[in-house]
């Protein structure tokens, strides 16, 4: 599977399209039948370029093994991105990623700002307290639990987004008050670009995927 690069501070590091893969998450106690969960999120990965064209997916036993799912889950979900011409099958070779018609720019931007400033903050505290700051952004902004129940139209537009938000939640002289805030502007910017949740928990957690990787590989070196 063809590897995407990223440059952190003078060295790079290789992210494969395997592990942005394993960010996906299925959230079992959502209204949204598990296959489309799947297809949404990688809906959203291709089109906010995380995943690029030609990129070969996983084999289905492969590919349910790295999520954890069932085969026949990964099976319908790949069966749901042929219907939404996202992906194309070919005996003997595999299923792979079909060059998106609309790409979504807001959702683009909104990835590579987060993923730009989550290495900066990893850089100023450890990984546990940067998930809590991104959780206390999120749920500042939403008023609810990161794990919520996701829209079925990963495209879905509701006014309802265009919202007043909640004061922030960290005291300024706090030491992660900077770090909370720029996390909290870009999460509250999304949604005034007009990224619904679903959406921007797909970007979150790529780009902390993809940070978290890249942390594990400097460690490991």
């Amino acid at each position: 599977m063809p590897p995407a690069a990223a440059s952190i501070f003078g060295w790079t590091t290789i992210v494969s399209n395997e592990q942005i893969l394993q960010t996906i998450v299925i959230d079992r106690q959502s209204g949204t039948q598990p296959f489309l969960q799947v297809a949404n999120e990688i809906e959203r990965l291709i089109r906010c370029g995380a995943i690029t064209s030609q990129t070969q997916l996983p084999r289905i036993r492969d590919f349910a093994h790295l999520l954890h799912v069932d085969k026949g889950i990964v099976e319908n979900a790949i069966r749901e991105l042929k219907k939404r011409k996202l992906v194309r099958a070919v005996k003997g070779i595999g299923t792979s990623v079909i060059e998106a018609e609309h790409r979504d720019p807001s959702l683009c931007g909104f990835l590579d700002n987060m993923t730009q400033t989550l290495r900066h903050v990893c850089d100023r505290h450890d990984i546990e307290e940067v998930r809590t700051l991104i959780r206390m952004a999120f749920e500042s902004v939403f008023s609810q639990p990161l794990v919520t129940r996701r829209p079925d139209d990963a495209h879905d537009r509701r006014g309802t987004n265009r919202r007043s938000f909640q004061p922030l939640k960290i005291s300024g002289n706090d030491p992660h008050a900077t770090d909370y805030r720029a996390i909290h502007s870009l999460i509250s910017n999304a949604v005034v670009d007009g990224l619904v949740e679903a959406e921007i928990r797909t970007g979150i957690r790529t780009a902390f995927g993809i940070v978290y990787i890249e942390r594990s590989a400097e460690a490991a070196s």
